[in-house]
């Protein structure tokens, strides 16, 4: 659970894992109860830091998956070039391969595989 946990009594813990249980509540209703909750056992401050936080990381993440959509038709280019190089062995291929895709981020390193990444020559 989050951090701010720690700082609640064994009842306060079960009382907030309680607010997660209505599946038809919806967000906006959570935070309220969230709030409620932090409030009634005196670690308001702690889950705002926590809401911070967490919305920090999601912007961040959202901020990489843009720039990592940017970058896919250059990586998806660079690897096709690899694997269409005639004057490359097999092994060289494989290892370039590997190492553009090491080299990416792993935003873009996700979408590359997720698009179908060119596939790796035979070892051997």
């Amino acid at each position: 659970g989050p951090p701010f946990l720690a700082n609640v009594t064994k009842d306060g813990r079960e009382a907030f894992f309680q607010l997660f249980r209505d599946q038809n509540q919806t967000k906006a209703q959570l935070k309220t109860a969230v709030e409620s909750w932090a409030s009634t056992y005196g670690v308001s401050e702690e889950v705002a830091e926590f809401e911070t936080a967490m919305k920090a990381e999601q912007t961040e993440r959202r901020a990489n998956l843009t720039t990592a959509i940017g970058q896919l038709q250059e990586a998806v280019n660079k690897l096709t070039s690899l694997e269409d190089a005639q004057d490359l062995t097999m092994v060289q291929t494989r290892e370039q391969i590997e190492a553009a895709i090491d080299a990416m981020s792993p935003e873009l390193r996700n979408l590359v595989i997720a698009a179908g990444r060119p596939p790796m020559p035979p070892r051997g």
